[in-house]
């Protein structure tokens, strides 16, 4: 009987090559790679917002230590610190072209410090947990436990 011989072609070549590569990549990535990575520093970002125009009732639904939630996304993105509130104004058309200033009556706009930890970029953006900015002048769908409200983010420190 005769036995048939193996012999070394291309695609055993070309295999090998595969398995090879796949090794070095596994090697780099769990012993070569830095294990602590580039993570960014994370800050303490407090912002204010401003919710307009509430009804009392509106008041009352803000609380400090309550939680912020964007209402698109369902991720915290703060908590209350504080909660403020005055007289909300409005300006008051008159027939000549002119307008003033008059508050509305039992209608408050309500200033809430929220504190969240988030990344500041080099660019001067705001990231809440890596995804939301948070931009000075930006209208937002948001919620707490109690209340969904739209709010605009006022100051950023």
């Amino acid at each position: 009987m005769k036995e048939k011989s193996y012999h070394f072609n291309w695609f055993d070549a070309l295999v090998c090559l595969l398995l090879a590569a796949l090794c070095a990549g596994a090697f780099y990535k769990f012993a070569v790679s830095d294990k602590t990575g580039t993570a960014a520093a994370t800050d303490t970002i407090t912002y204010v917002v401003q919710v307009p125009a509430g009804k009392e009732s509106t008041l009352a639904a803000f609380r400090e230590g309550d939680a912020l939630y964007d209402s698109d996304s369902g991720n915290q993105i703060g908590t209350i610190t504080g909660v403020e509130d005055v007289p909300a104004e409005t300006a008051i058309p008159y027939p000549d072209g002119t307008a003033q200033w008059g508050t509305i009556q039992d209608r408050y706009d309500v200033y809430l410090t929220v504190e969240a930890t988030g990344t500041i970029t080099e660019a001067r953006q705001y990231l809440v947990n890596k995804t939301y900015q948070i931009n000075v002048g930006a209208q937002k769908n948001m919620n707490t436990q109690y209340r969904s409200f739209y709010g605009r983010i006022m100051s950023v420190s």
